[in-house]
């Protein structure tokens, strides 16, 4: 990645995390500087003051862990993936009223100026989604690598 091309996560992080943590660890010391001890006390132990810390310092690191992966996929090569063969791996999972099912998925992945190659995947598919990844469909896929390992991130489907 161009340095002059990447995002500022460094600037992104003292602005959402490390401006409003300094200005709530130095709330209470203000309270005792005001003379106020008793109130500064029962702020420091009350619930909300711990859930306001907690989210204020993870709140930065999620946002730098999403800018990453947005960036990386951004950056991944374009590749065509033909889905050989699907089969049930048992699993589903809900959120909320959502329900996801587990598949495993055998793909020919077709990369410009590379040779085919065929891999298998652990996917989680929408209910209403089952249809677009049936045998034969093609996809347009995004791969990234990290090291040795290959990642694929599916796009939309391809016509």
């Amino acid at each position: 990645m161009n340095l002059k091309q990447s995002p500022r996560y460094g600037l992104y992080i003292f602005l959402f995390g490390v401006i409003p943590l300094i200005g709530i660890a130095l709330y209470p010391a203000y309270l005792r500087f005001l003379g106020r001890a008793r109130e500064a006390h029962i702020l420091l132990h009350s619930q909300g003051y711990h859930t306001l810390l907690f989210c204020t310092v993870l709140l930065p690191f999620a946002v730098f862990i999403i800018l990453r992966v947005t960036e990386r996929i951004k950056t991944g090569r374009d590749a065509v993936a033909t889905i050989v063969s699907v089969t049930t791996s048992g699993a589903k999972m809900r959120q909320g009223v959502d329900e996801y099912w587990g598949a495993d998925l055998m793909l020919d992945v077709a990369v410009p100026g590379e040779e085919p190659f065929r891999m298998s995947m652990e996917h989680y598919i929408h209910v209403l989604g089952i249809p677009r990844f049936q045998p034969g469909n093609v996809l347009d896929i995004k791969i990234m690598s990290k090291g040795k390992k290959k990642y694929i991130a599916f796009t939309h489907e391809k016509e």
